[in-house]
């Protein structure tokens, strides 16, 4: 009876014990904590503050996904002269949201061929969401897309996102193999319809192409780029030349040596065979330039 008498005592000092040293923490840091928020306050990390100190600021979120350890000795030095009993080692801190993507907006939708306008992604406070499409709104040029987001059954927020349809480009390609050293030709190009945004490094116009040179094997169907064709050197230095004198109505045509290379629409130097005069001249053909 004893014993016993002494167990049921000594549990009720433990208790009374333990109960003392709860309340002897003027600060009791929770072990993990899980935030959405750019910052973190002494009220997110700790159950039981100074209310004066609840708005404590502790320092920045972590990145999306990461985690932080802010430790009691830490958590002392920003008290700086304030004599307060710290309970827990630590707290753990994790950054989450829920994050709405360009994939995920795509596949709700099932517009693939569009170039969202809006920015993205967007964030939520971490959450476990329902999203669901409220309307999809197009006109010719644009789509807006209006998301509806429910936390626990009810509506939390309504979003919206715009896009700009891909238009359908027309490009040349090649019409089959060009090998390296080629001169490109109307007859070896064709077109094709491409969806989505514009391939920018590629020609669009026949114009931009013919006349130039493969300076690489480009494959049927390939765009022609300025990485795969290079203008066309019509005239080069010490090239015989015949030359078109244009003076008015009158058409002179005779020859000379061209002094420089050059591309269509260049201004070269070229000089007279026989009397070794030199007059400027723009290249206007292979091997042929015109004299105004």
């Amino acid at each position: 009876m004893k014993c016993y008498k002494r167990l049921i005592t000594l549990s009720v000092n433990i208790f009374f014990l333990l109960r003392l040293v709860g309340l002897s923490c003027d600060i009791t840091l929770k072990h993990n904590v899980v935030t959405s928020a750019d910052k973190i306050y002494l009220k997110n990390i700790a159950t039981v503050y100074p209310n004066n100190l609840r708005n404590l600021y502790i320092a920045n979120a972590p990145h999306i996904n990461e985690t932080l350890t802010l430790n009691s000795k830490y958590i002392k030095t920003l008290l700086g002269n304030e004599k307060l009993q710290i309970c827990g080692s630590a707290s753990i801190v994790k950054r989450k949201l829920f994050i709405i993507t360009k994939e995920m907006v795509e596949n709700m939708t099932k517009l693939h061929n569009i170039r969202i306008i809006s920015k993205m992604p967007i964030a939520l406070p971490y959450y476990r969401y329902t999203i669901k499409i409220r309307k999809i709104i197009e006109n010719k040029n644009f789509i807006w897309v209006v998301l509806s987001v429910f936390k626990d059954g009810k509506l939390y927020k309504s979003i919206g996102i715009s896009a700009k349809k891909s238009m359908s480009s027309v490009f040349p390609v090649a019409k089959f193999d060009i090998t390296r050293g080629e001169k490109i030709t109307l007859s070896k190009i064709k077109f094709i319809k491409v969806k989505g945004r514009a391939k920018s490094t590629a020609f669009q116009t026949p114009s931009a192409i013919v006349g130039k040179v493969a300076i690489s094997n480009i494959r049927q169907n390939q765009f022609f780029t300025s990485s795969n064709t290079k203008r066309d050197e019509l005239v080069k230095r010490g090239d015989i030349v015949k030359v078109d004198v244009i003076n008015g109505p009158i058409r002179i045509s005779t020859i000379a040596k061209a002094l420089h290379n050059g591309f269509k629409s260049d201004i070269i130097p070229i000089m007279y065979l026989p009397s070794k005069r030199i007059v400027m001249a723009t290249v206007i053909g292979e091997k042929k330039v015109e004299v105004q």
